[in-house]
């Protein structure tokens, strides 16, 4: 955890977290039946490394088709270019 913010994680501490780490941050703040959920439809037990639109890159190179609108991803598939510019302009202010 941060030093200069108790209590939060900062983005670089976050992507060394493994999946039993996400799984348990979310489950004790966000949503523990959700985790049991999705870890039943076999999700963490591969790496993503990108995604757009409506895939999502492993590490290993497989496409694998995002069927989890609503779940994972809100109906507009990942980093759709209109949401990540408004988020841009957003930010700059």
């Amino acid at each position: 955890m941060s030093e200069s913010t108790p209590g939060l994680y900062t983005w670089e501490e976050c992507q060394h977290f493994d999946i039993k780490q996400v799984q348990q941050l979310y489950k004790n703040y966000v949503n523990k039946g959700q985790v049991e959920l999705i870890s039943s439809f076999g999700f963490g037990r591969i790496t993503a490394v990108r995604a757009e639109g409506m895939y999502i890159e492993t590490a290993t190179g497989d496409r694998i088709l995002d069927f989890t609108g609503g779940i994972g991803v809100l109906n507009h598939g990942h980093n759709h270019p209109r949401i990540l510019a408004a988020r841009r302009a957003y930010q700059e202010q």
